[in-house]
């Protein structure tokens, strides 16, 4: 699975083995596995939902633990995810109940993991609920926390600073860029004509 997710992505046999090279370096214990602990403090992150959620992203099996198969497919989504799919990503991770919107409950559990429960607004969470609900629903919709974002960007540092913190443990952030627009290159060519 790592070989046919690095030939998708363009990947080099050396760029794989420098994956691996990464693998080995998170997986502390040496038992070929990485384990949430291992990630989080590799990242240099503490737990929050929002790493729960990027565990969860990686561990493809759902045994609580990553192997490298799982590190480099997934690796390659997070990494190459861009800032609409990490606003998704985050409104996904707390909208629990999968309903499409944030509820009053849901946006409180956003607000403390994004500033690991310190304050993020000024006033309390009912005035700022009602400040982004622009549609007086009583819920946050994706567009609203699309604008919600724009007024605070704070509510995506953690998931960007995650990615960013991936990145350099693995290729680099400029050689996942490449890798991004490269990607970008062969999807937008028509086929047969790369």
């Amino acid at each position: 699975e790592a070989k046919q997710a690095a030939k998708g992505l363009g990947l080099t046999m050396s760029e794989l083995q420098m994956l691996r090279k990464s693998f080995d370096q998170i997986d502390i214990s040496g038992d070929g596995d990485i384990d949430r602990e291992e990630l989080i403090e590799a990242l240099n992150e503490r737990t929050t939902p929002l790493t729960d959620a990027v565990f969860a992203l990686l561990d493809l099996d759902g045994n609580g633990r990553i192997s490298f198969d799982e590190f480099v497919v997934c690796l390659a989504t997070y990494c190459l995810y861009t800032k609409e799919d990490i606003l998704q990503f985050m409104f996904n991770i707390f909208d629990v109940d999968s309903s499409g919107a944030l509820d009053d409950a849901e946006f409180k559990e956003l607000c403390r993991a994004v500033n690991c429960s310190e304050p993020l607004f000024a006033g309390n969470f009912a005035s700022a609920m009602q400040q982004f609900d622009e549609n007086a629903d009583g819920v946050i919709d994706f567009k609203e926390f699309r604008n919600l974002n724009q007024e605070f960007p704070m509510l995506r540092f953690r998931a960007f600073r995650m990615q960013e913190g991936m990145q350099k443990l693995t290729l680099g952030a400029t050689k996942w860029r490449k890798i991004l627009e490269d990607y970008k290159t062969i999807r937008e060519c028509p086929r047969g004509q790369t």
